[in-house]
């Protein structure tokens, strides 16, 4: 199974954010997942680029706690997400297997 939704940050070391997000588009078995930028810059030029490269939506750190909550209830509670399958699509030759699906995305903590 491939993960229903991906939370990216931009800051990350080695590759950018923006690079993964190319990749995940790029990848037959990922481009059509839904991925959310979460990340401290409220660049517009990050926002301008994030976009143009496929993002579903950008939100900018810090986020209070009803901010997650509400995140959260979007796109668990009201978006349809289509169920994703590794074995649905096959791999693109010389690309790694697919990680099990990370947890269900919980939110802790206080505004």
């Amino acid at each position: 199974m491939l993960p229903r939704l991906i939370l990216l940050d931009l800051n990350l070391p080695g590759l950018s954010g923006a690079q993964v997000l190319q990749r995940i588009r790029d990848d037959t078995r990922l481009k059509t997942l839904p991925v959310v930028i979460l990340t401290t810059s409220d660049d517009p030029k990050d926002i301008a680029e994030c976009y143009a490269l496929g993002a579903s939506s950008y939100i900018s750190k810090p986020l209070t706690h009803a901010a997650a909550t509400a995140l959260k209830e979007y796109w668990f509670g009201q978006v349809i997400l289509p169920e994703f399958s590794a074995a649905a699509v096959p791999p693109k030759p010389g690309t790694p297997a697919v990680a099990e699906p990370a947890p269900k995305l919980t939110i802790q903590g206080r505004d």
